[in-house]
């Protein structure tokens, strides 16, 4: 699985290993992750129902506290 942070509409991705007071964890749970602020990240196919595929753009939304590739 993959976490992230959204800054300014940009996709942050989660460093592994993660900085914690003492150290480093490596490869931290997804409860570690979300402790320390970061959201599971959703990765969605371009929708094939589009006239054009190739001039959808990909962008990232927060949803229920995860964040989703959109397609525009």
């Amino acid at each position: 699985m993959t976490y992230g942070k959204l800054v300014n509409g940009r996709l942050v991705p989660a460093p592994n290993p993660l900085p914690v007071r003492n150290g480093e964890v490596r490869d931290p749970s997804g409860y570690l992750y979300a402790a320390v602020g970061y959201k599971l990240v959703v990765e969605t196919p371009a929708p094939d129902t589009a006239a054009d595929p190739s001039a959808l753009t990909p962008h990232w939304e927060e949803w229920d506290g995860q964040i989703v590739r959109v397609w525009l």
